[in-house]
């Protein structure tokens, strides 16, 4: 079975793991061809089964009828995995919509997922406490991650930085300044743009309906100071941009550990944005 099962593989990959299941359904369709009751789907014991149950026999469709004519279908609800312990379960959750003035930011269902799962590791807690000895504006930075999930948020968010980030660095009066910090994603991805703006509680995304991205954008100074200071020592690819970063705010650098532990945040961050999944339908596996 691969390991997907494995609760320690589900909890780290967070927008990757629609990609993950459906592949997970056809290895599994494609191996064996076990018979899905349902009583088994009613029981939610594997959320496999029961979209294993609903592609075979088409039922998706008729729960689509069902549902518009119960409701007019909305694009603010949205799906989204949620990990229960024993079995992967799914979660039918709605979004705020965004308010035209932008005074509203869309809910993210990620922050739940982050805030109820994820747990710290003992490498990030050496990697802060070490931050904190040098760097005596971390304690501001890090008054609002005060948790672990908190802590693996950050971690997450510098493998994103690493993937699809920006420093917009300028030359001005002949001084390098940090203009704003940008991460770039496809429109499909939005929901990772919204977890974070909702995690850090500034920033803004910016999108044109006649462009296939969005972008979210911090450009207040102290904001970006206070990022700086989180990603200090984790940042691992975007070093040179980094370092010039840390010098505008006169922060001392920190080396990162290039040694990734199992199942860190930062390489799902990096997998979210840059990764791919790819199924050899000629060899039947995973690549």
């Amino acid at each position: 079975q691969m390991g997907l099962l494995s609760s320690d593989v589900w909890y780290v990959i967070d927008y990757m793991l629609e990609t993950i299941n459906i592949y997970y359904l056809l290895f599994n369709f494609i191996l064996r061809k076990t018979p899905y009751n349902f009583y088994l789907i009613l029981s939610n014991i594997k959320i496999n089964y029961f979209l294993l149950y609903l592609f075979k026999n088409q039922l998706w469709l008729k729960v689509l009828k069902w549902w518009k004519n119960l409701k007019k279908i909305d694009i603010s609800w949205n799906f989204n995995f949620h990990l229960n312990r024993s079995c992967l379960s799914l979660d039918f959750c709605r979004q705020q919509r965004q308010s035209k003035n932008n005074n509203k930011s869309i809910q993210s269902a990620g922050n739940l997922y982050m805030n109820n799962i994820i747990k710290g590791s003992s490498e990030t807690i050496r990697q802060l406490s070490k931050l904190k000895k040098l760097n005596s504006s971390f304690e501001d930075a890090i008054s609002t991650f005060s948790s672990k999930s908190d802590i693996k948020f950050i971690h997450w968010f510098a493998g994103i930085i690493d993937g699809d980030g920006n420093f917009d660095l300028r030359k001005e009066s002949n001084q390098i300044i940090l203009k704003s910090i940008r991460i770039k994603l496809h429109n499909r991805d939005l929901r990772i743009l919204t977890r974070i703006q909702n995690n850090l509680n500034f920033g803004k995304i910016r999108y044109d309906k006649n462009k296939p991205y969005s972008i979210y954008i911090i450009s207040k100074k102290e904001d970006m100071k206070n990022i700086i200071n989180l990603l200090n020592g984790i940042i691992k690819i975007k070093i040179s941009a980094f370092k010039k970063a840390c010098s505008y705010f006169n922060i001392q650098y920190i080396e990162p550990n290039y040694n990734l532990e199992a199942l860190d945040p930062y390489f799902s961050g990096l997998i979210d944005t840059d990764g791919s999944i790819i199924f050899n339908y000629a060899s039947n596996r995973i690549e």
